[in-house]
């Protein structure tokens, strides 16, 4: 009996060091529609509470001054002197 409790215990310890060491999923992430940016990307971030995964992050791709997948206005370089 001593060793099925001694083989349960370290099996035990060694699942949980395992989630540990490389991570145990503790929810789904959930990326809503709206997307967000930073800089020259745009990204879905999940929406559960704090959880700091994003998604699709991407370079902007301008057109007319617009991203055409975040609608991001492009800053303008403006060179004054």
């Amino acid at each position: 009996m001593k060793k099925i409790l001694a083989i349960f215990t370290a099996s035990c310890l060694l699942f949980l060091s395992s989630c540990a060491l490389f991570g145990v999923k503790d929810h789904d992430h959930v990326f809503d529609g709206e997307w967000l940016c930073t800089g020259g990307y745009h990204y879905k971030a999940c929406s559960v509470d704090g959880c700091k995964e994003v998604s699709n992050k991407e370079q902007h791709v301008f057109e007319n001054g617009k991203c055409k997948i975040c609608d991001y206005k492009q800053q303008s370089l403006s060179t004054t002197k």
